[in-house]
């Protein structure tokens, strides 16, 4: 995880007080035509994966409120977590091979409102990983061990959970 300064980018964080706003304004805003709000996150940092669940946790509550996040993400990897979180919520992804276009994509993508998205040529989607990350090492995982408190996936059968410090029952003991 890379680090501004000595704080770590916490994307969970940022996106729950952006729905927070969010639905704050919502309740006060009396006008006949509503907001109709979008998320657009800039990312030059890599997915952590101790904010994967409190994230996705986020992500479905702006399905919820039918908030569509957009991405662009500035690595030089793909976000698995940014895709899936655009994905389910009806928002654009967009890794592009040359940051050097960032304005441009901005202005023909993300700036146009969502009923004039339906009109123009939006990017496709491109195939998007729905495996879990293994917590231990960060990668994507076919099959794994579950948390049963906090979803934490792992690769190897673990007696303690990492992250929440439960403890797990060794299944070949019963």
């Amino acid at each position: 995880m890379e680090n501004i300064g000595d704080k770590p980018v916490v994307t969970a964080r940022s996106l729950s007080m952006a729905l927070c706003y969010i639905n704050q304004y919502m309740e006060t805003e009396t006008t006949e035509k509503k907001l109709q709000p979008r998320i657009l996150f800039i990312s030059s940092s890599y997915d952590d994966p101790e904010q994967y669940i409190p994230f996705i946790n986020c992500v479905y509550q702006s399905v919820r409120m039918k908030i569509p996040i957009d991405a662009i993400d500035l690595t030089d990897e793909e976000s698995p977590m940014l895709a899936q979180a655009s994905h389910l919520t009806k928002g654009i992804y967009i890794h592009p091979n040359h940051p050097t276009g960032f304005l441009q994509y901005l202005m023909t993508i993300f700036m146009v409102d969502s009923d004039t998205r339906t009109m123009l040529p939006m990017p496709t989607p491109q195939k998007i990983d729905f495996r879990s990350s293994c917590f231990c090492h960060q990668e994507s995982i076919d099959e794994g061990y579950v948390c049963s408190l906090c979803y934490a996936v792992y690769c190897n059968d673990k007696t303690e959970c990492d992250i929440c410090g439960a403890r797990f029952v060794d299944s070949k003991k019963r």
